[in-house]
């Protein structure tokens, strides 16, 4: 895939990787697991996108700022939890996701894409905050529900 100079806006990348990657594979699983969530599953693939793009813009900002820790939202993170259960899947599209991302003439060292576990109770709200402030240089608009997702500290108690 690749990007025209005059299209290197984040958004626009966005769109092609959209127009390009058929996730209707995840749709299912995405709408059984979003018990209790507002955001539906068309939305939450753009935000998906959004949210990988701007995983890789803050990697190259963390040598400027250290603390440059995301969380994404609760819909975003439920999605991203079902495509990496499908790993060869998964891997596919973070390969096109990294290319996107570079194909607009932004630089990123990353190879993969990868989750976090981090304690969801511990800073979600200060890192969910900096992630809204991040979107806004990005050009996206941050949406999130108002109730924040904790996980327990054993999945085996889900």
């Amino acid at each position: 895939m690749s990007i025209p100079q005059e299209q290197t806006t984040f958004t626009s990348i966005v769109d092609r990787l959209l127009e390009s990657y058929d996730f209707d594979f995840l749709k299912e699983e995405f709408e059984k697991n979003e018990i209790g969530m507002s955001v539906p599953f068309n939305e939450c693939k753009r935000h998906y996108i959004e949210y990988l793009l701007a995983m890789i813009a803050a990697n190259s900002f963390r040598g400027i700022d250290k603390t440059l820790k995301l969380s994404p939202p609760l819909h975003v993170d439920v999605l991203w939890h079902s495509h990496i259960l499908e790993t060869s899947r998964y891997r596919d599209f973070e390969k096109l996701v990294l290319e996107a991302y570079r194909q607009s003439g932004r630089e990123s060292n990353l190879q993969h894409l990868d989750h976090s576990v981090v304690d969801n109770k511990v800073g979600r709200e200060e890192r969910l905050e900096r992630t809204k402030v991040f979107y806004r240089t990005l050009g996206f608009v941050f949406v999130c529900e108002k109730k924040v997702r904790t996980f327990p500290n054993n999945f085996a108690d889900i």
